[in-house]
């Protein structure tokens, strides 16, 4: 279930790229971690907590994320203890493919242009 480019009403920068994307970024299996591997936990921040997991909760995550003016990706989190949707506005570059309670969305990776 993935939204089309009209879901996004205005395109939104990708952070260390220098265009815009307004590309609706697949959902990757995962937390959202740096192109080495580790974790990214500066520069994140919490824009609503309980669990984040259908496929309704995970589009308004997603959607809230892309509201923000600059954001590098996007977290839910549900079944533990810091569970919600979270942004991420420091560097991001995949999903780590953790599949049990994560998703992660990065801004921009979809766009061949960048």
């Amino acid at each position: 279930m993935r939204p089309g480019k009209a879901w996004l009403a205005t395109p939104r920068r990708a952070a260390s790229r220098s265009t815009w994307t307004s590309e609706i970024p697949e959902k990757e299996d995962g937390w959202c971690v740096k192109a080495d591997n580790s974790d990214q936990s500066d520069g994140v921040e919490l824009l609503y907590g309980g669990d984040v997991k259908t496929p309704e909760e995970l589009e308004a995550c997603l959607s809230a994320c892309m509201a923000r003016e600059f954001w590098t990706g996007c977290e839910a989190i549900w079944d533990q203890s810091n569970r919600g949707c979270w942004v991420h506005t420091l560097e991001v570059d995949h999903g780590n493919l953790y599949p049990y309670n994560h998703a992660c969305w990065i801004n921009g990776k979809d766009d061949p242009a960048l």
